[in-house]
């Protein structure tokens, strides 16, 4: 599964996908809930939690882990942020590769399945933002 996404089986493959500049990526296209830069960090947020547990190291949890969600990063972060998920990626297929635990396994299942719906919504944003249309009016 983290071949199929990091290949671009699917949808375009991460690498390619996300190259684009910091201005690019942190405008947010009209009706969209956020802008491609903030999901990045979101999705580097989780993956860089669950790398933590598959390598041993102490995770946050509770309330702790969700009050770093979702933040608004700066646009100058957005080259870092890009390589840490496709790095992050890459890191976990390797992890994958290696007959991991039921425990590992849940871990990169949770890796392969929340970066391919956020790579999806990034893929839905950039989308949006090339081909802007107005929101209709629905009749009252």
């Amino acid at each position: 599964m983290l071949s199929q996404i990091l290949d671009g089986e699917d949808f375009p493959a991460p690498a390619s996908m996300l190259k684009i500049g910091p201005a690019r990526a942190s405008h947010r296209p009209p009706a969209a809930p956020y802008d491609i830069l903030t999901n990045v960090a979101h999705a580097v947020y989780w993956q860089d939690h669950w790398l933590a547990g598959l390598h041993g190291l102490p995770r946050k949890s509770g309330v702790d882990l969700w009050q770093g969600d979702w933040r608004q990063p700066a646009p100058d972060e957005f080259p870092t942020l890009r390589s840490q998920l496709v790095h992050g990626l890459k890191e976990a297929r390797t992890l994958a590769a290696a007959e991991p635990t039921p425990g590992q396994a849940d871990l990169l299942f949770r890796i392969a399945l929340h970066t391919s719906y956020h790579l999806g919504q990034i893929n839905l944003l950039k989308r949006m933002a090339a081909h802007p249309h107005p929101i209709p009016k629905l009749a009252p």
